[in-house]
């Protein structure tokens, strides 16, 4: 059992450790961050191309920041904005294609 801290200040992140129950954490990496707000965290497993079988199991994740934004949904917008334009693309391909051979 570990534990994994990811502590970012402005334009700076840091990725400090610690096995077992302890907190005293060593820091482990510095990599420069872009200066945008976070808005989405991911935890993944990445084995950089290593075959073995790998597994990571979350028991507790604590996320804490100076301020939280209220979630935007993402806008679906009109499912017909979407599709006509397509339908109409297919229609207009399929006459030029019937024309096209029609004049053969």
């Amino acid at each position: 059992m570990g534990k994994l801290r990811v502590v970012r200040t402005g334009e700076t992140l840091e990725f400090y450790v610690v096995d077992g129950l302890s907190d005293n954490f060593e820091l482990v990496d510095r990599v420069a961050a872009v200066p945008y707000d976070v808005r989405e965290i991911w935890l993944v497993l990445n084995r950089q191309g290593d075959s073995a079988a790998g597994e990571v199991i979350w028991k507790d994740v604590t996320i804490r920041a100076a301020r939280f934004s209220t979630p935007q949904p993402r806008p679906r917008g009109n499912w017909l904005v979407r599709v006509v334009p397509v339908v109409v693309v297919i229609l207009a391909a399929t006459v030029a294609v019937w024309f096209w051979r029609r004049g053969r």
